[in-house]
């Protein structure tokens, strides 16, 4: 496959933050936020229902908008926007379409309705406990002969058992969590009567009790992942792209402060728990592949293109330990270097990439350290720091591309800043400023003075993240502190016109073509349902 010619896309989760325009009015609920917000998107763009959730909405550039439950934090506002770009080829391309989803939402948030705006915060956590997703998909090749023929006749095989699981499970959730409200609605009326408003200790043991129930319901489907498919699916990507995943924090981590003041890389590594995972509340994991057990039962809403996506040999790998980025540069760089990863690990060049030999460990390990002198063990008992280890696949990369029939001028741009970045972080991270995020956000806080309060600093590394006229980060582009690698008015087109060449092409075409029928047309990713009169229509995505 040629460099760069991959589809790839983004999937990022906003916080919603609410300013309300007289002091003391009632928060809405974060789904009537997302209704408001909707709204005003749908005003903007034409937009058509998804065929299978009904809170998510797909756009006339390919892209998608919902609103995504948190049913687990029973004792708060829950839920958040997430918005997926469509699908891309290159990192200039998802770059341009991730900001066009960023001002689009941000924008749509932040009109008034009457009693207040809403603030989109492209974090990775927020204030308390929870954690948001920045998921990342790239289209790989699965898997070749015998390994694919068994990964084929597995998915024929486990379909029927995982519907069933899942009908259980969705059921077995239905009453718990139902009978969990019902205490929550208990224990939340005795904390307002006699600790007026003070957190509960058996709220929160409560809800945690919850979440141990849905990791306890999701075993039944994570064994026949381990058993079944997991030994067969992007085996030989996984193993040479972890360590390259494991360091790249170091280039595209957002930076954050943590709970006792300590500054760190990435807000999202101390959340993963796993390396694989097929359960997103059980394990926050570097690779997710949830969307192979949704192919199955999607089968019950009708969406066969899920299921027909899963016995392709190209097929979507979806990495969920990134950061949601603010910097351009980072993003390019995030997006950039891990294709140019990808497309060496394929062509088989980079069959001696290093292996760790306790990959969470070194992730922890290495986002733990600003300072970049943390060195981790590789499999073969050497210990490199993730300078080291990032040089190591920078020159392989670059091995690579000088083979190729043709000059790459994309491909070199992503080799000289990647370069230029790795230079600067051992010898002048301050030239980083304004380029990637941990290096920016780290400079405001130390700008604070030694005397900064924990809370200070974790008011200042949220603000960096908002999406607004006073968030931190957007102030020093606007100030021209931080650079721009895509055009104000090219972000502006990508907001309602679909990249060329992909399944966002036809998509956005069809959604623009049907949007002013109400009922008539509904999307998915991989097809869009048109009914005239008493017959539907489906067009599939390829």
């Amino acid at each position: 496959m040629p460099l760069f010619q991959r589809l790839v896309g983004l999937e990022t989760e906003y916080a919603l933050r609410y300013h309300p325009r007289q002091p003391g009015t009632r928060r809405p609920s974060n789904a009537t936020l997302f209704e408001r917000l909707l709204a005003k998107v749908r005003a903007k763009v034409p937009a058509v229902p998804s065929h299978l959730h009904p809170t998510e909405w797909f756009l006339a550039n390919g892209g998608a908008v919902h609103f995504e439950r948190i049913p687990l934090v029973i004792l708060a506002e829950a839920g958040l926007v997430e918005g997926a770009t469509p699908e891309c080829r290159g990192p200039r391309q998802l770059l341009l379409y991730q900001r066009a989803q960023d001002l689009l939402l941000s924008r749509a948030a932040a009109a008034d309705d009457g009693d207040g705006s809403v603030t989109l915060v492209k974090h990775n956590r927020d204030g308390g406990v929870n954690f948001y997703g920045s998921h990342e998909n790239y289209e790989l090749l699965l898997a070749t002969g015998v390994r694919l023929g068994l990964w084929r006749l597995a998915i024929v095989f486990l379909t029927p058992v995982v519907i069933v699981l899942a009908l259980a499970i969705a059921l077995a959730l239905v009453v718990s969590l139902g009978l969990g409200m019902l205490v929550a609605a208990v224990v939340e009326a005795w904390r307002r009567r006699f600790h007026k408003g003070r957190d509960s200790r058996l709220a929160a043991l409560l809800e945690s009790g919850l979440r141990w129930l849905i990791f306890v319901k999701s075993l039944p489907l994570t064994l026949p992942w381990v058993l079944f498919l997991q030994p067969l699916a992007f085996g030989r990507q996984r193993r040479q792209l972890l360590a390259f995943l494991v360091s790249r924090p170091i280039l595209a981590g957002a930076g954050s402060v943590e709970a006792d003041g300590r500054f760190g890389l990435s807000p999202r590594a101390p959340a993963i728990a796993a390396v694989n995972s097929v359960t997103a509340e059980s394990f926050r994991a570097v690779y997710y592949f949830g969307h192979v057990f949704k192919g199955m039962v999607y089968l019950l809403g009708g969406d066969m293109g899920a299921y027909r996506q899963l016995f392709r040999r190209r097929q979507r790998l979806q990495i969920t330990v990134g950061d949601s980025n603010m910097a351009q540069t980072a993003e390019y760089l995030k997006i950039g270097t891990t294709l140019l990863v990808l497309d060496a690990i394929e062509a088989g060049a980079l069959a001696d990439a290093p292996r760790l030999w306790r990959p969470l460990r070194a992730l922890r390990t290495l986002c733990a350290d600003p300072d970049l002198q943390a060195r981790v063990r590789l499999k073969d008992g050497r210990s490199w720091t993730a300078l080291e280890i990032q040089r190591f696949y920078l020159d392989a990369c670059r091995r690579f591309v000088d083979r190729g029939a043709a000059p790459h001028p994309e491909a070199e741009e992503v080799l000289r800043l990647w370069e230029e970045a790795l230079d600067a972080l051992e010898h002048d991270p301050e030239r980083l400023i304004g380029k990637l995020d941990w290096v920016t956000k780290r400079y405001l806080l130390d700008s604070l003075g030694p005397e900064a309060s924990v809370a200070e600093k974790r008011k200042l590394d949220l603000r960096y993240h908002e999406l607004s006229r006073d968030g931190y980060y957007l102030q020093l582009e606007a100030a021209g502190v931080a650079p721009t690698l895509v055009e104000p008015e090219e972000v502006l087109r990508a907001i309602a016109v679909p990249p060329e060449g992909t399944p966002a092409t036809r998509r956005g075409q069809l959604i623009r073509e049907y949007a002013g029928s109400p009922g008539q047309v509904r999307a998915t990713w991989h097809g869009v349902f048109i009914t005239e009169g008493r017959r539907t229509r489906v067009v599939r995505l390829s």
